[in-house]
């Protein structure tokens, strides 16, 4: 698909992207909201491995604690975690990276090269959500609840935004000072977390309170590994939606509460996933 800037400038501003958190409905409009509160908030970095620690747990991963932030959420650090969960990073944000380019973005920049040719983070946000709400609007690709049907959402929502649509990230990746899975992790962790899933029987014949925990347990982890350059929030709570749908426990997402949603997995990166199953209890409660 080609674009024009002429084109897609009138585009935005002939549409009203301002109402995310009460106008838009079904998936998207629980996604935007989170983007929103969440994925703006911090910003993410690409980490260079000399300031990497290695990961301590077999799978390849270390969870991330939750990130400190005054002027955004500010929780209180798990002082009870387990050693692999919390983050060698400090309290403060780490700097900007630097030491090496992440060729996801402009030389340069922080800007993520984009099929548009944007070069304004502001422009190319706007552009990126009007693209994936309108394709979280079609028929969501079917599959067997894969690792191969997860990418292939994620490539689905957009497919219209950035050539490596679907692919896992190539470098290691930090957000509030949180190192997510190395990527010579991610495709084993992720095969590992899809498996479990299926000896699970896809969280079917469940009652309310063992789905919710689940869930949150699935989407936790899944959280935890981060395995695309961006966005990974939306692509996480479309699937969790299509999942609850196959499990017989739809979620009405439209009741959700975004901040309470975003505390909630804030915690789950310091192990601690009550809060997040509360949540999809709540949800699935109130379709019920």
């Amino acid at each position: 698909m080609n674009y024009n800037k002429k084109e897609i400038n009138h585009s935005l501003q002939a549409t009203s992207y301002g109402r995310y958190a009460e106008g838009l409905c079904g998936i998207m409009n629980a996604c935007l909201r989170m983007l929103f509160l969440g994925e703006a908030a911090l910003s993410y970095s690409a980490v260079p491995r000399s300031q990497a620690s290695a990961p301590s747990r077999e799978s390849g991963y270390r969870r991330p604690c939750a990130p400190i932030c005054e002027d955004w959420l500010t929780l209180p650090r798990q002082s009870a975690a387990p050693s692999w969960l919390l983050s060698t990073a400090s309290d403060s944000p780490p700097p900007l990276y630097r030491a090496e380019p992440d060729p996801y973005c402009y030389e340069g920049s922080e800007i993520l090269k984009n099929k548009a040719g944007l070069t304004d983070s502001a422009a190319l946000k706007q552009f990126e959500t009007a693209m994936t709400f309108a394709r979280a609007h079609e028929p969501l690709p079917r599959g067997r609840f894969s690792v191969s049907h997860y990418r292939a959402v994620h490539r689905h929502l957009f497919q219209d935004v950035y050539r490596w649509a679907g692919a896992f990230r190539t470098v290691r990746l930090s957000k509030g000072g949180n190192v997510f899975c190395y990527p010579e992790h991610i495709s084993d962790t992720m095969s590992r977390l899809f498996a479990e899933l299926k000896r699970k029987r896809y969280l079917r014949d469940l009652s309310q309170k063992e789905f919710a925990a689940d869930a949150a347990h699935f989407l936790s982890e899944l959280n935890a590994i981060h395995p695309f350059r961006e966005g990974n929030g939306r692509t996480q709570l479309t699937f969790l939606a299509l999942l609850a749908d196959r499990a017989g426990r739809p979620l009405h997402l439209e009741s959700m509460d975004s901040e309470e949603a975003l505390r909630a997995m804030i915690r789950s990166f310091a192990g601690d996933e009550k809060s997040l199953v509360r949540l999809i209890e709540k949800l699935v409660r109130s379709y019920v």
